[in-house]
């Protein structure tokens, strides 16, 4: 005698669907070439390092725009006493 083997869901005397194959529902990977996936990371650090380089200006300028105003209030102490 031969077992038939289902899925859970399958019904007695129920109609398959017309997807014999699952795969092809599923979209296919592509993998990137080489020199595709170099340009990709190429771009990637590009554009992380130019926002560590924004925020590096940044902080420089306001550590020279604090390390001006403290030298100046330091100036105007000197000053008035």
């Amino acid at each position: 005698m031969r077992t038939i083997i289902r899925n859970r869901n399958d019904k007695p005397g129920a109609k398959r669907s017309g997807k014999p194959n699952a795969k092809r529902d599923r979209p296919s990977l592509r993998l990137p070439t080489v020199p595709q996936f170099n340009q990709q990371i190429q771009d990637f650090c590009r554009r992380v390092s130019s926002y560590f380089a924004k925020s590096y200006k940044r902080a420089s300028w306001l550590k020279n725009h604090i390390g001006e105003t403290i030298s100046q209030s330091k100036s105007e102490k000197t000053f008035t006493s």
